[in-house]
């Protein structure tokens, strides 16, 4: 039998994580902070996959034709539809978004 590999590390330290949280919530001595530090420590495990993912393709664009890819139109309308998200909240922009993507 082989060696394990690191995502059977992984789900181990996750499990690891949640009992903690489970046993401090047990015995009512859980608090935000600890939940915070749990948090960091299972971000350490494996970070996020998206920023690792965007990062790349950061990496991999030549800096001429970074912008043509990132063009302004794209950031200005996740700009808008954030803030309207936010001014509007769920419902109304679901269907905003609806009636205009339709």
């Amino acid at each position: 039998m082989g060696k394990p590999s690191n995502a059977v590390y992984n789900t181990v330290l996750f499990l690891f994580f949640a009992l903690c949280i489970i046993f401090l919530e047990f015995f009512d001595i859980l608090s935000m902070y600890m939940v915070f530090v749990l948090a960091a420590l299972s971000g350490l495990v494996q970070p996020s996959e998206i920023v690792v993912r965007n990062s790349l393709i950061g990496d991999r664009i030549p800096k001429k034709h970074f912008m043509k890819t990132t063009s302004f139109a794209r950031i200005f309308r996740a700009l808008v539809s954030a803030g309207l998200f936010s001014w509007l909240g769920l419902a109304i922009f679901v269907f905003l978004l609806w009636l205009f993507t339709s």
